[in-house]
């Protein structure tokens, strides 16, 4: 589900032709030694990089640096100035109007490094453009080969399976949201909606002919993440972009138009608009504008469309009165950075970062810490501030999480990680068991030994364990074991499943069928805290591996935090995956696959959401030079003796921050004896909870473990049960 998050910018521009432009900087250019069409970014193993097309070929840039992008490799494809390119899954897929060498090609980049053409579906000829939805769907357009729009399911990427077809008309571009096509008939002027719920038999729900009938316009679409309000680029010289109400499928309205200055009354011939689309994390609209370069346009008011920034690519002076398709071909405006990727068919890659910030964030405090004990409920207030230049509106909110700087998070199961190259809290936790760990041992380099328990209750993405397994390949899992040694990206149903990949690769430590170059041995140790899985300076198998070995760590929690830590890595290190998944395989965190990330003296970190840390309102709204409280509240009670920490996390259009909170929990000589919910009260609720500790459906802190055992045997069973029902008798 797309969130709609709105900004407001209050604010004038003067415009001017040629480069620079207003709020917006270049912050990388690459040129390729020819022209270049349609563009698009993701983000992949901790990395952002563009994929362009170009007359013949798609070319990968790095552009994780976008100071320095670079240039990886072109994948060669048929002649044409058409190109058009999405991402999905460790897949790009790119369509072409030329007239050899066509058909949709399929390019691995399961190692982004070496990209490579692995399938081609060669059924459809040309095509003018791609889509991909946001559940793995490939759409096809502008094709002569029998559908006006061909849709295949993307379960298998490198095999797509054709599903359903639409005709009604040529059909130039299209959006995908939520199950219905937003479909643009460039030269009727008519924009379609249709039904996807079944995609092998779409149905058509509305047809709509707009004013700008004529060659070249209803060019391209994108819908608000409401679905209220779809905003139509046409392309003719002279065209405009025009926002539409579609709210009521029986009442469409034209609400408000935007175009760039020097727009006279009928038109301005040299410019027009190419491909429009809207930002995820801003809602801003933001468009590839041919010669005008890139436009950003707030439409949080969507009847007053207002352009808070561009930047011009292009070189205006190629462009004629009645031919303006020249410069900005296409944007894309989503990746993690916040940077935006323009491709210019003059002048190549640019990389643009969109500088407007009139609202400025502080915040007080910068830190709490209390002193408590497990059944007080504690509560203060945290001041957000705009200092921003007036008229200025700080949009922002709030987080709880247990790191100051998560790399990523809060995922499915409010899991958050980070690594102690990030976190200021984190350091380097090497945990020493070379004199108590216990050797493991192995059949052979790809099977798990015997089930081990752990020695504690382990919570891991809803279920609890109590045993796992340990894999010479590198990972430990709480499920079936698997003699898988070639490593996959996770998330995967294929990938050993309810597992942590500490380093999962083909590893040869010593094993009772050991050949010449197995090195290493894997040891354990455990105590009612933590468990530690020690891989001590395995070796890879030796094959392309040579002299490689590695020293690493998973280190499991009682608390359900989980640490890997990497002492020493010799050789090869780069061929890998490292993360955890869940029983499914559906759900997961993949920190690296088969990349340079890992380092000597390195430790990454897996924690949940802190529970007990919560905040209260979550967002909001400031006008400059105004201030709002926010109440926090911390209920340590399912929290043992001893120090706990949590942050906020405080996200803005004017800035970022942390505020850190840290509790130290002492003994609480008055702790009532089998008041298990701490309100200084024993009734029903006790018993309720008491039963659900006794079953095990739930878990007690240690606190809670020591209130429930009303006989002080250790355990919490029937007899503790009936004494509580006692002590709630003897009160009447």
């Amino acid at each position: 589900m797309k969130v709609y998050i709105i900004f407001l910018f209050l604010l004038k521009f003067s415009f001017s032709q040629g480069e620079g432009g207003e709020n917006v900087e270049v912050i990388g250019h690459l040129e390729f030694g020819q022209n270049t069409s349609d563009i698009t970014g993701f983000f992949q193993d901790g990395r952002e990089f563009a994929a362009v097309g170009l007359q013949n070929a798609s070319v990968i840039v790095d552009i994780t640096d976008p100071e320095n992008p670079f240039e990886i490799t072109r994948i060669p494809g048929g002649n044409s100035m058409w190109r058009d390119l999405k991402y999905w899954n460790r897949y790009l897929y790119v369509g072409t109007e030329a007239e050899v060498d066509n058909g949709i090609q399929i390019i691995s980049l399961d190692d982004p490094d070496n990209p490579f053409l692995e399938n081609t579906i060669s059924s459809i000829g040309s095509s003018h453009n791609v889509h991909i939805d946001e559940d793995g769907f490939l759409y096809v357009v502008g094709s002569s080969d029998g559908c006006d729009i061909f849709i295949y399911d993307l379960n298998n990427p490198a095999n797509p399976e054709l599903l359903g077809c639409w005709n009604g008309e040529y059909i130039h571009d299209l959006e995908v949201f939520n199950n219905k096509a937003y479909a643009c008939g460039i030269y009727s002027g008519v924009f379609y909606i249709i039904d996807l719920a079944d995609k092998t038999n779409p149905q058509t729900v509305l047809s709509y002919q707009t004013d700008s009938g004529g060659s070249y316009s209803t060019h391209d679409a994108a819908v608000t993440f409401d679905e209220n309000y779809l905003i139509i680029g046409d392309e003719s010289p002279g065209a405009i972009i025009s926002i539409y109400d579609i709210s009521n499928y029986n009442n469409i309205n034209k609400i408000s138009e935007y175009y760039t200055q020097g727009y006279s009354g009928n038109g301005y011939l040299s410019r027009s608009a190419h491909n429009v689309y809207i930002q995820e994390n801003s809602g801003l609209l933001i468009t590839s504008f041919y010669i005008e370069g890139t436009r950003f346009v707030d439409i949080s008011d969507p009847y007053n469309p207002l352009e808070v920034g561009y930047y011009d690519t292009s070189d205006d002076d190629l462009a004629s009165e009645n031919d303006p398709y020249y410069g900005n071909w296409g944007t894309y405006v989503d990746l993690p950075s916040g940077n935006i990727i323009s491709s210019d068919i003059e002048n190549g890659l640019f990389i643009l970062q969109y500088n407007n910030a009139p609202s400025e964030l502080t915040y007080s405090p910068s830190s709490f810490s209390f002193e408590s004990t497990s059944n007080e409920t504690i509560v203060d207030q945290i001041f957000v501030t705009n200092t921003g230049v007036d008229e200025s509106l700080l949009t922002y909110e709030i987080t709880t999480s247990p790191f100051a700087s998560p790399l990523d998070g809060p995922n499915e199961n409010d899991f958050y990680w980070t690594d102690s190259d990030n976190e200021p809290s984190l350091d380097f936790n090497w945990l020493d068991i070379s004199e108590d760990g216990i050797l493991y041992n192995f059949v052979n380099n790809d099977e798990s030994g015997s089930i081990i328990n752990i020695g504690f209750d382990f919570q891991f993405y809803g279920s609890v364990y109590n045993q796992l397994i340990i894999n010479p390949n590198g990972w430990i899992g709480f499920g079936e074991d698997s003699d898988e040694w070639n490593n996959i990206s996770i998330p995967s149903n294929e990938a050993p499943s309810s597992a942590i990949f500490g380093f999962w690769d083909d590893l040869n430590p010593i094993n009772d069928n050991c050949n010449q170059y197995c090195s290493g041995n894997v040891y354990y140790h455990s105590n009612n805290e933590r468990m530690v899985i020690w891989f001590n300076n395995v070796a890879h198998w030796w094959t392309n591996f040579e002299n490689s070995f590695y020293d690493f760590q998973i280190v499991l929690y009682s608390n359900g935090d989980i640490d890997l830590n990497y002492s020493t890595l010799l050789g090869n290190y780069e061929d890998a995956t490292i993360g955890i998944q869940d029983q499914f395989g559906s759900s997961g965190f993949l920190i690296s696959y088969n990349s340079n990330y890992l380092h000597d003296n390195l430790s990454i970190q897996f924690k949940q959401k802190p529970e007990w840390l919560s905040i209260f309102p979550t967002d909001g709204e400031l006008v400059s030079n105004s201030t709002e409280a926010h109440q926090i509240q911390l209920i340590p009670s399912s929290l043992d003796i001893g120090v706990h920490y949590g942050y906020f996390l405080l996200n803005s259009n004017g800035g970022t921050g942390f505020v850190d909170v840290s509790i130290t929990l002492g003994e609480n000589n008055n702790l009532l004896i089998g008041d298990i919910n701490f309100d200084n009260e024993i009734n029903i609720q006790d018993i309720v909870l008491l039963l659900n500790f006794v079953l095990e459906s739930d878990l007690p802190t240690n606190t809670e473990f020591f209130v429930s055992d009303i006989n002080a045997d250790n355990l919490l069973n029937i007899l503790d049960v009936v004494q509580v029902v006692n002590i709630i008798l003897s009160n009447f």
